[in-house]
């Protein structure tokens, strides 16, 4: 059944699980848009820290109808947070933006008018990398032009805190429930159509590198890669073997080309 989402509302997907260090910050970074057609809507996943209580006492001094936090009172995991913030949600356009990431004030303004003008269903772009415990940006991550299903099999580019999909013409934006959930639902949505994800011209966001994401083991990665290629991207066995070479190779490629300082 079609539903109608309400056409050039962005709908911003924010989910949350102890990040009162960082969530705030992240908030103030959607409200500084230049672009004004948005919702946020927030996801608390059962915080153990002051996540909920902080952000419920910014938003009644905020008395921003745009700003709404719903809350999973049994945790559901990332996914699950994501899910309950989409069902949610009542735009035609679907962004991302985790409890510790920043946007560029004009991310929005410059990413719907670039959908709109290449009636594109699915965008991303570069995105700058800064250490928690700094605020200078230690690197730029650069992605490909366009990302097809064949080269996404192959790679793990597309950083899902500049990702924006059009409903209008992805009809499931919902998360995958299995490890690696942004990328394996990239997969899904480039598999099961014709799209081709492309690149907005330059950078909208700013990722924060956390002391899990510096200490993520390596072979795991390898594992959860595999996992999606063989259950969502249906890959043969030999394919899927294949395909992790080059995400290793390009793994590798990243640290020193993708990882630029600026």
């Amino acid at each position: 059944m079609s539903v109608a989402y309400k056409t050039g509302l962005v709908s911003i997907i924010m989910p949350a699980y102890n990040s009162q260090q960082t969530i705030l910050e992240s908030i103030s970074s959607v409200l500084a848009q230049s672009y004004q057609e948005w919702e946020l809507v927030i996801c608390d996943d059962a915080s153990q820290d002051d996540t909920k209580h902080q952000v419920y006492r910014y938003l009644q001094e905020l008395n921003d109808p745009r700003v709404r936090l719903i809350d999973n009172h049994n945790p559901k995991g990332a996914t699950g947070a994501r899910n309950s913030a989409i069902e949610a949600a009542k735009g035609q356009y679907i962004a991302f933006l985790d409890a510790d990431d920043l946007w560029l004030s004009d991310k929005l303004l410059k990413q719907v008018s670039f959908m709109k003008k290449s009636n594109c269903a699915f965008s991303y772009g570069d995105y700058l990398i800064f250490d928690k415990n700094t605020e200078l940006p230690s690197g730029e991550f650069i992605t490909p032009n366009s990302i097809d299903f064949p080269r996404l099999c192959k790679t793990c580019d597309i950083g899902c805190l500049t990702v924006m999909l059009d409903r209008h013409q992805i009809d499931d934006v919902m998360m995958e429930y299995i490890e690696k959930e942004d990328y394996a639902t990239w997969v899904r949505i480039l598999k099961n159509s014709d799209l081709i994800a492309e690149k907005y011209p330059g950078i909208l966001a700013l990722y924060r590198l956390s002391q899990l994401s510096l200490s993520a083991n390596k072979k795991k990665e390898i594992k959860k890669q595999y996992n999606v290629l063989r259950k969502v991207a249906k890959l043969s066995v030999v394919k899927s073997v294949i395909s992790v070479t080059f995400y290793i190779l390009k793994g590798i490629q990243k640290h020193y080309v993708y990882y630029r300082k600026p």
